[in-house]
């Protein structure tokens, strides 16, 4: 075939043959399936049951909607990341001064937890602009919203409206012994910033550490948050239908009832009594039960 531009049915074409590669695109650039450990960034969800089943693998994220494609949602999600350099620039011509990421890594990284199976990345760390005389490392926080969104967070602050964010805010500086945190948010239908400088609570990070352990070595699924499946909590979890429908979960070895979580971020086998070559964690076998 050869593109005609004068030719309505061959631009129709093209721009839903491009379209469609994008959407592909993006999928392939951006979805990177289950992740190993359970993340600091999730730990503050007020839903236990759905940290576990998230960290056993029952099913994979459900990425679209009735409104938007897979490969939008995931644009959208990357969105932030593509935001964190510009802000690092902005915020070095103003006099901030950030600590180089540590060698051989691609983030400043809080040290694995709970035999390797608790961990999380952070955005920065660094020190205000010697302007404010003040000489205790800052750990840094950078975050995307919509209009909505936003304007919440700018009324109710990031405790009340953002726990998820205050809760791994806290573990990280728990971690890196780090007692401050300045927390930015830009609009991404304005370009607007919100910033919260920020004294960090290392009790809740420890309740947090604790709650990680919890869901990490539980054999049963957590208690549910609420009874019905309509209840806000449940309405969009994506695991909606595997906790109030017995939807049955994807065959693998962490969602398999003989898995069990062990040291040094492994997987081990309580019929075979062995550890689980990494490779196989995700296939599952012949003799799984499903949690």
């Amino acid at each position: 075939m050869k593109f005609n531009p004068d030719n309505k049915n061959d631009v129709d074409l093209l721009v839903d043959t491009i379209d469609a590669q994008i959407e592909d695109a993006s999928i392939e650039m951006f979805e990177d399936g289950h992740r190993d450990h359970l993340g600091a960034s999730l730990i503050g969800d007020s839903c236990s049951r759905k940290l576990w089943y998230l960290f056993r693998w029952v099913k994979p994220a459900k990425f679209d909607s009735a409104t938007r494609t897979q490969g939008q949602v995931l644009r959208l999600f990357n969105r932030g990341h593509r935001e964190e350099p510009a802000i690092i620039k902005l915020l070095e011509k103003s006099g901030h001064r950030f600590l180089p990421v540590p060698e051989g890594q691609d983030q400043h990284r809080i040290t694995l937890k709970c035999n390797g199976h608790f961990g999380g990345s952070l955005d920065a760390v660094g020190y205000l602009p010697e302007i404010f005389n003040f000489d205790d490392q800052v750990l840094y926080e950078f975050k995307t919203a919509g209009e909505t969104q936003f304007r919440r967070l700018k009324k109710a602050g990031v405790k009340a409206d953002k726990p998820l964010h205050w809760a791994q805010m806290c573990v990280y500086g728990k971690d890196k012994g780090i007692h401050h945190g300045l927390y930015l948010c830009v609009n991404k239908n304005t370009d607007e910033i919100y910033i919260e400088f920020l004294v960090l609570d290392w009790n809740l990070a420890e309740t947090m550490e604790m709650k990680a352990e919890a869901i990490i070595e539980a054999d049963e699924a957590p208690a549910k948050i609420a009874m019905s499946a309509s209840h806000f909590v449940c309405k969009w979890c994506n695991f909606k239908d595997v906790c109030h429908y017995d939807e049955p979960v994807d065959v693998n070895c962490r969602s398999c009832k003989h898995s069990k979580a062990v040291e040094n971020s492994q997987w081990k086998c309580k019929l075979a009594d062995q550890v689980i070559p990494k490779d196989v964690v995700k296939l599952g076998c012949e003799l799984h039960e499903g949690i």
